[in-house]
């Protein structure tokens, strides 16, 4: 049964009783005026002990128009929400971001940017159908070691973008040449007429 729980808490982020939600958000670094606080408790549903996950309440917040983070603090924010970031793609998410005066990042902001960024979140299983969708056939050897460069998040799934990352950079797989320029796109690599030719040349293929 602990067992169980253990997961329940994984998956929810635990509950956080309905006096608590200001103190709660705070601790994730995020801030709220209070018209913006109002609003967002207007739109939570609690259950009849007056409690909300808080994996929803952090879905509630993030919804919503307004909030701000600390820029530098970054890192912790996306932490508390379970957002696990490498130190090069932390800096690489600051740099895309305007800050303001004071050091704030709009949450809006953050969160469309964070998710250009990251791309979807995927379940590992559904991996294989996203490569088939791409045009892109790895062997088995290929997509077990491909599988075990991507990181999980708590609740066990993974961003797209890092899978095309990871593809990219392992350079391995086929992909059919006459599906080749979708792919790339497909990749997030818009290439020249004359990148893309080089590109057909070097690139192994199964010549379909």
């Amino acid at each position: 049964m602990k067992k169980v729980m253990d997961i329940i808490k994984t998956t929810t982020g635990g509950e956080v009783d309905r006096k608590h939600v200001r103190r709660v958000l705070s601790k994730l670094g995020i801030e709220l005026t209070d018209s913006e606080f109002f609003k967002l408790m207007e739109s939570l549903s609690f259950d009849n002990d007056d409690k909300i996950f808080k994996n929803r309440l952090i879905e509630s917040v993030t919804s919503l128009q307004g909030g701000k983070v600390d820029s530098n603090n970054l890192d912790t924010v996306l932490d508390n929400m379970g957002i696990k970031l490498s130190n090069t793609e932390l800096q690489d998410l600051k740099q895309s971001m305007n800050v303001g005066v004071d050091d704030k990042i709009s949450l809006q902001t953050l969160m469309q940017k964070l998710k250009d960024f990251t791309g979807e979140k995927i379940e590992p299983s559904d991996v294989p159908s996203i490569l088939e969708k791409l045009h892109i056939e790895l062997t088995e050897k290929e997509l077990e070691e491909l599988m075990k460069r991507l990181p999980v998040d708590e609740t066990g799934k993974l961003y797209s973008n890092r899978l095309l990352k990871n593809l990219k950079d392992l350079k391995m797989g086929k992909i059919k040449k006459a599906n080749l320029h979708s792919s790339l796109e497909n990749m997030g690599l818009k290439l020249s007429m004359e990148e893309f030719a080089e590109v057909a040349d070097n690139l192994e293929t199964d010549g379909e």
